[in-house]
This record gives structure tokens, C-alpha cells and sequence, in this order.
């Protein structure tokens, strides 16, 4: 009995602290996700207004250099472990987006990654805004 006792003494304790620290892991990654959510619709925003811009000549350039960014934004654009097949994608159009598998990262980083993603295609988003008014 003593020694069930010393036992579930020493465990009981890890447990917790292993159950707290995947609860604030999972909300992390819940938050990672719903930072993804976001971009993917600012993706496709972005997207359809390059598809129907009419721009002035002098204005191409910098949309090149949008266009440019574009691609370097989607080829980093990742998924969030554990929501890899939950995308709910509201229409049937092609997507200009992928999702790269998630990297090897803690919970934190993949937060981390993802608000640095959404800022990304926000100001991608803010710049195209400016050359299509």
C-alpha cells in the first residue's frame, strides 16, 4: 500500500502539470489556427482583387513587386498541427493559397508564426488597396 501511495504521490503531480501545460499547448494552437482562418480569407481578398484590377501604367511595377510578394508569402504560408483538414471554404473557386505542412514548432512558435502571416498578408492587402483607389 506505502508503496502505491509513494507512487501516486510522485505521478499525480506530473499529471497535472503534463494536463495544464497541454490545455495552454491546445489554446495556443486554437489561436494559431484562428490567426490562419484569417489570412486564408485575406489570401482570397487579395486574390480576386488582383484578378479584377485595372491599373494605370505607371502602377504595374509596383503591383509586380506585390505579385512578388505574393508568391513568397504563400510558399511560407503553413498549416497549424492538428487543424490540417479543417478548412471551410465558403465557395467553390479555385484557391490561389496551399497550405506547406506545419513545421516542427512548439505551440507558442506556431502562434508566433502565424500572427506574423496574417500581418504579412494584411500589409500585402493595405499595399494593393492603395494602388487600386
Amino acid at each position: 500500500m506505502r508503496n502505491s501511495c509513494i507512487l501516486i504521490s510522485t505521478i499525480l503531480p506530473l499529471l497535472v502539470v503534463f494536463h495544464c501545460q497541454s490545455k495552454k499547448q491546445d489554446s495556443n494552437l486554437h489561436e494559431a489556427y484562428e490567426h490562419h482562418k484569417v489570412s486564408v480569407k485575406v489570401r482570397e481578398r487579395v486574390g480576386e482583387r488582383i484578378e479584377n484590377l485595372n491599373i494605370e501604367e505607371h502602377e504595374k511595377e509596383i503591383l509586380d513587386r506585390i505579385k512578388e510578394r505574393l508568391v513568397e508569402w504563400d510558399e511560407s504560408f503553413v498549416e497549424v498541427p492538428g487543424f490540417e483538414h479543417e478548412h471551410d471554404h465558403e465557395d467553390d473557386h479555385d484557391h490561389h493559397h496551399h497550405h506547406n505542412p506545419a513545421p516542427n514548432l512548439s505551440a507558442v512558435e506556431h502562434l508566433s508564426l502565424q500572427m506574423g502571416l496574417l500581418e504579412e498578408i494584411q500589409h500585402i492587402e493595405n499595399e494593393l488597396a492603395r494602388i487600386a483607389n
